[in-house]
């Protein structure tokens, strides 16, 4: 495997030293969609003013993907970690910068997925399918001012764009495990609107989840999923816009217990319905935008043991929000105002807070910005809390390259949720636990570093950051009393780089390496944070486009699970490649974990091992 990593290792670092030969810059129209993201502060800004840390996967590399959850292709940047726990469907953790995965909120079409049904109200990554998605913004680290966010990051996913006149395609894929999938994606709009739809069925048999199940039963997976956005013009500056996203999935997994002896079995399912909905009005003037907007996220699951319905989880979120922007010259004031309200059905358990914000981001003679921010939130439990946001940008311009230094400061809090007191307060907990009122936890962190854009192609960043979180809220998971309260800090560090080389044969490099130093609050390496991970990438284009290949790899070192337990490392690489046999007809085949290597990202839990998709798309 040595030979294997050394061999990938060697082929970038010669592409990327033939770059002065053979770059080239994209299009400007390229340049200006590549150099523009939303994530940060809500409103559209070039990366060139932007302090923060972000990310963007664009459809091309989401096209290249033949994973069927979105989460392959987030294991492929920088800081974000996903630990799942034996195959598709089955729970997984997304962290970044070693953060706990509840604390990262993600968004699809500005609809939060968030399940308040689940301990901390955590954000739904098992069902969200990557055919679905055409663009993902990942804002890194405690800069989630506006979003309420603290101690995570924001990952904002968009479906695809609606489109004047009409257009449709239908994808079938088949693969390992006898996995099926069928899509199908209907756009059309003129000048009085427009809308997306799209139906998804997934059915895996999948594989045996956990290791210490030895009857060689299967454990699988069905979704169908069906996801719209629409737009309506009103008047020449007012629009009317409605998301509505429904998944039912049934998933079987291992690891849960007989109503009637309270025996740990491996013969689990659940079957889960979420539903959300964001309906908002838009008013967008020569140098304003505002927006009102209702969102809601019902989610309801069935436990299933052993064939006999077990228990139910339910909960819902509602938000109102405004959200406005003004520009005058080069200065931009983002506010906005939010009322949101989290439910536990059928234990009578809700919870109110409302928010305020406003941003300036401000930009001197397009080499100098500042941004400064300030949220207010009330919280009808845990009472008011203040958090700030601010940082600094210089652009250096050289002959060969601009330099972009950057630096920024950002606070956050989480209240404790609703299901993590309400354990405490209830019959399971005992100890230390039973009847322990918890108290708001406090984070902040800082980022420090560097983006090099030169003019044949080539862009690279450094990123240093430091992170803590105060009060943090465990449970635990030695005795299983309940949820505890840590004195003291955790703490997260490390360094983010990354570096993209666009070639004029139409050969792309991409690479990334993660430094994450993360300790709980008594210096212990905190569970499932690999301190290494290194992703890199080669994508070969020809024929104007009809054929294209991706070759991925992954390494990932240096992680523990519970009771300091080392997790193996390990390294899997993917090879995919696309035909466009004619403009309406694609094919696209691909290999995951090309060389079968065997590994876990959580101990006990198997993954899938060598295994192969292929998929025909036909467009209209």
């Amino acid at each position: 495997m040595q030979n294997k990593t050394t061999l990938i290792g060697l082929s970038v670092s010669l592409a990327l030293a033939s770059s002065n030969l053979y770059a080239q810059s994209n299009s400007p129209e390229q340049q200006d969609i590549e150099k523009m993201t939303v994530v940060s502060s809500r409103i559209q800004l070039p990366t060139n003013r932007l302090a923060t840390s972000v990310s963007v996967l664009d459809e091309s590399d989401i096209e290249m993907q033949t994973a069927i959850n979105v989460t392959e292709i987030l294991r492929q940047t920088p800081s974000v970690g996903v630990s799942n726990s034996g195959g598709l469907g089955k729970s997984t953790a997304v962290r970044i910068r070693g953060e706990e995965a509840f604390r990262t909120k993600l968004y699809i079409d500005d609809v939060e997925l968030s399940d308040t049904s689940s301990p901390q109200v955590a954000p739904i990554f098992d069902d969200v399918l990557i055919n679905q998605l055409s663009r993902i913004e990942i804002l890194r680290g405690t800069q989630g001012l506006s979003y309420g966010a603290d101690a995570g990051g924001i990952i904002s996913m968009y479906s695809k764009q609606p489109v004047k006149g009409f257009e449709a395609s239908g994808t079938l894929a088949a693969g390992t495990f006898d996995t099926q999938i069928f899509n199908a994606d209907i756009a059309a709009g003129n000048n009085s609107g427009a809308f997306f739809l799209s139906a998804a069925k997934v059915k895996s048999d999948g594989f045996n989840a956990k290791t210490s199940d030895e009857s060689g039963e299967k454990d699988g997976y069905d979704n169908q999923s069906v996801h719209f956005k629409g737009q309506l013009t009103l008047t020449e500056n007012i629009a009317a816009s409605l998301v509505f996203r429904n998944v039912d999935a049934e998933n079987q997994y291992d690891g849960c217990y007989d109503n009637a002896t309270f025996a740990l079995i491996n013969a689990c399912s659940t079957e889960a319905e979420q539903q959300t909905f964001r309906g908002a009005v838009s008013y967008q003037g020569n140098n304003s935008q505002h927006q009102v907007a209702y969102n809601k996220t019902d989610v309801d699951r069935d436990y299933i043991n052993n064939g006999e319905y077990g228990f139910s989880n339910s909960g819902s979120i509602d938000k109102f929000e405004y959200l406005g922007s003004l520009n005058w010259k080069q200065h931009d004031f983002v506010f906005g105002l939010e009322k949101e309200t989290q439910e536990i059905d059928g234990n009578d358990l809700s919870r109110d807070q409302k928010s305020l914000f406003v941003e300036w981001l401000g930009q001197f003679d397009n080499q100098l910005a500042f941004n400064l921010g300030y949220r207010y939130d009330d919280n009808d439990t845990f009472g008011k809390h203040n958090s700030v946001r601010l940082g600094a940008v210089k652009v250096v311009p050289f002959d060969f390259a601009d330099v972009k230094f950057k630096t920024t400061y950002g606070t956050g809090f989480r209240a404790p949720s609703i299901y993590e007191q309400s354990y405490n307060d209830g019959p399971y907990a005992y100890g230390d636990a039973a009847g322990l009122q918890l108290a708001e936890e406090n984070s902040e962190g800082l980022d420090l570093g560097f983006v090099i854009d030169t003019k044949n192609g080539l862009s690279a960043e450094m990123v240093f950051f430091k992170q803590s979180i105060e009060n943090e809220i465990v449970f635990d998971l030695a005795s299983y009393q309940g949820y505890l309260q840590s004195s003291g800090e955790s703490k997260s560090k490390g360094i983010e780089t990354s570096v993209e080389q666009v070639f004029a044969n139409g050969l792309k490099v991409w690479a990334n390496y993660t430094y994450n130093d993360a300790e709980d609050s008594a210096g212990e390496a905190r569970l499932r944070r690999p301190r290494n991970k290194f992703n890199v990438g080669i994508r070969h284009v020809w024929l104007d486009d009809k054929l294209a290949a991706e070759l991925t790899f992954r390494s990932v070192r240096n992680a523990v699970d519970i009771a300091g337990v080392k997790i193996d490392d390990y390294q899997v690489t993917n090879l995919t490649a696309r035909w466009r046999i004619v403009e309406s007809v694609s094919v696209k085949a691909g290999v995951n974990n090309l060389f079968d290597d065997n590994y876990q990202e959580v101990n006990g839990f198997n993954t899938a091992g060598q295994n192969f998709f292929v998929s025909t798309t036909i467009s209209l």
